[in-house]
C-alpha cells in the first residue's frame, strides 16, 4: 500500500479536521516517474494498491485523472488498484464515465459522516455553502456508473457527533454501500464520558442488528 497526496488544498473546512490547507503543492511528472520506478520493484508481490487521499484529490480533476492514467499505464503489475477518499462535491458524470472506461481498478470512498442536519453543522464548505444533498446525490450517481464493489463510505466520529453515532451509522448503512468504514477523530481529546457514549452506541447497534435479524 502506498499513500499518494496529489494536493494539500481542500474545498472543505470540517470542524474536526487537523490538516492544514495549502494550495502550493501539486503532484508532478517527476514524482510520478519515481513512484512508477519504486512500484515496479515489487512486481512479484501479491497486490499493489495506491491510496489517494488528503486533502481533496478532485480539487484538480484533470491532474488527478492524468495521475491515475499514467500510473495505470506504467506500473507493471497484474493486481494493481487505486483507493480514493474524497468528499465528492466535485464529481460529475464525465469523471464517472472516465472511471468506467479507463481500465483501472478504482474504489472510491465517500467521506460521509452524518445525515443532512449534522453534515451541515460540521462539514462546512470553504465558501460556507451547505451542499450535503449534492454529496448524497453524487454518491447515488457513482453507484449508477461504477460497480457496487467500487463505492464505499468512510465516516469520521467526532466529539460533537459521538452521541449520534449509532443513528448516523444506520442512516448511512441504508445507502447500501459496498463497505462502510468508521473511525474516531483520534486527534481530538476523548474523555471517559465521550468514550462511554461511543461504546454504548455499539450496544444499541447490536440490539438493532439482533432485532432486525430475528424479529
Amino acid at each position: 500500500m502506498l499513500y499518494l497526496i496529489p494536493t494539500y488544498d481542500c474545498n472543505f473546512r470540517c470542524s474536526y479536521c487537523f490538516v492544514p490547507k495549502d494550495a502550493w503543492y501539486k503532484i508532478n511528472l517527476t514524482t510520478l516517474e519515481d513512484i512508477v520506478s519504486f512500484l515496479n520493484t515489487f512486481i512479484n508481490s501479491n497486490k499493489i494498491q495506491i491510496w489517494i487521499l488528503w486533502w481533496e484529490p478532485f480539487l484538480y480533476k484533470d491532474l488527478l485523472l492524468q495521475t491515475i492514467q499514467y500510473l495505470h499505464d506504467n506500473v507493471k503489475h497484474s493486481n494493481f488498484s487505486f483507493y480514493i477518499t474524497t468528499n465528492w462535491v466535485l464529481v460529475d458524470e464525465k469523471i464517472l464515465q472516465w472511471m468506467q472506461t479507463t481500465g483501472a481498478k478504482i474504489e472510491v470512498a465517500f467521506s460521509l459522516d452524518w445525515n443532512f442536519e449534522t453534515m451541515n453543522t460540521n462539514r462546512i464548505h470553504a465558501e460556507n455553502s451547505f451542499i450535503s444533498k449534492k454529496i448524497f446525490q453524487n454518491f447515488l450517481l457513482a453507484k449508477k456508473y461504477l460497480w457496487r464493489s467500487w463505492v464505499s463510505i468512510t465516516m469520521t466520529i467526532s466529539l460533537e457527533t459521538v452521541r449520534f453515532f449509532d443513528s448516523n451509522l444506520l442512516y448511512l448503512f441504508e445507502l447500501n454501500p459496498y463497505l462502510l468504514r468508521f473511525r474516531l477523530a483520534a486527534w481530538q481529546k476523548w474523555d471517559t464520558e465521550s468514550m462511554n457514549l461511543y461504546l454504548n452506541s455499539f450496544k444499541k447497534l447490536y440490539i438493532h442488528y439482533v432485532y432486525t435479524l430475528y424479529v
